[in-house]
């Protein structure tokens, strides 16, 4: 982190980056797989693990769409940008899709879009299934779109040192972002 006149330079290592999304995404998974297995009996993993449909990778590479278009919804909910503000790409370097914003946000806003595609796509499905027993294929997909979030979370918990004072930039090529004071 570099601090310069009024704003803050924050620079995330990919590896650093990598590194603290698969223990998140660990973490995250164990709990799920064994809040699911308390519910539903120890029989139910053999359901999970054996889905091995063509269908579900394809439902995979929706799901990774769907969660980079949520966060483009949420920052213009929350971070109350015109459409046009919104980017999307694909960084063939990582091989990995992105929503990135133009102009600066709230802090708190930024924590809100990174956590919105967690919501919608990984908490939401998984109450459901812990109240449906033949949901097992939605809940191996929402087990996947948590892991996939584990990124978000961990900018999330960056910025929860920030969430009060600071506006958020994007930075276009690079891992990390500013942080200017209000």
């Amino acid at each position: 982190m570099k601090t310069e006149n009024n704003y803050m330079d924050i620079n995330i290592s990919g590896i650093k980056l990598n590194a603290m999304s698969m223990v998140i995404g660990i973490i995250n998974v164990s709990i799920l797989v064994t809040l699911y297995i308390i519910r539903w009996g120890y029989d139910t993993i053999y359901t999970i693990l054996n889905i091995n449909d063509a269908s579900f990778y394809i439902w995979l590479i929706i799901g990774l769409i769907l969660h980079e278009i949520l966060h483009g919804i949420a920052y213009v909910v929350f971070g109350k940008v015109k459409k046009s503000d919104v980017m999307f790409g694909i960084n063939f370097k990582t091989l990995t899709l992105y929503a990135s914003c133009k102009v600066p946000i709230s802090s708190i806003a930024i924590v809100k879009v990174c956590i919105f595609p967690l919501l919608i796509l990984g908490i939401v499905p998984i109450i459901l299934c812990m109240l449906f027993k033949e949901l097992s294929f939605l809940f191996m997909w929402s087990v996947f779109m948590v892991a996939l979030s584990s990124g978000d979370i961990y900018i999330s918990w960056i910025m929860r040192e920030y969430i009060e004072d600071f506006i958020f930039m994007d930075k276009p090529n690079e891992i990390g972002f500013y942080l200017m004071k209000k």
